[in-house]
């Protein structure tokens, strides 16, 4: 166990935490704990590379959190209608198939830390996932008729980036498997 595994950890646990805080309504509560898991998102890596920490758990459990904070949140903001159809699937889309084709991989072609690797855009995608879901638990909370039109753009340039992260994920992957 290290610093970048344990904000890992954390950010799963925080999934919880963010869901009860939601159910009960405490938006404010809820707004702190998602953006605490966004900013978890950041140092885990950071700390990673900087301390010299990376792992095989790690590596694992990164991305891990990330789909499962990601997907998460976004299905319990696509069932209360803060977030709207299209822009859930394209985000689900993405995260769905990069873990499958991740999965995949590893269990039958590819058992190394290196193919699991985070891409630029990957990371990219996921900052401005994280983002948007950071500002429309904000814009629930603060009701702002400029942040609410900030965040509709947003959910547009999120939903860029997912299928564009999506596709150099496919191509990256198809790429390492013909080089096998």
């Amino acid at each position: 166990m290290n610093l970048p595994n344990f904000f890992s950890i954390i950010r799963l646990i925080s999934v919880i935490v963010f869901l009860f805080l939601f159910y009960y309504n405490e938006i404010f509560y809820s707004l702190i704990v998602l953006t605490l898991s966004a900013i978890s998102d950041l140092l885990d890596g950071l700390l990673a590379r900087t301390l010299k920490q990376q792992t095989k758990i790690g590596s694992f459990l990164d991305p891990l959190a990330d789909k499962v904070l990601i997907i998460t949140t976004f299905t319990i903001f696509m069932i209360k209608n803060y977030i709207p159809w299209w822009f859930f699937g394209a985000v689900l889309s993405r995260e769905i198939l990069v873990a499958s084709g991740w999965i995949i991989s590893y269990q039958y072609h590819l058992k190394s830390v290196d193919f699991i690797k985070p891409r630029f855009l990957g990371k990219m995608s996921m900052f401005f996932q994280m983002s948007t879901m950071v500002l429309v638990i904000l814009n629930q909370y603060l009701k702002d008729f400029y942040l609410s039109k900030i965040t509709g753009k947003l959910f547009f340039i999120t939903s860029i980036l997912a299928i564009i992260s999506l596709i150099d994920y496919i191509i990256y992957g198809r790429r390492i498997y013909q080089n096998q």
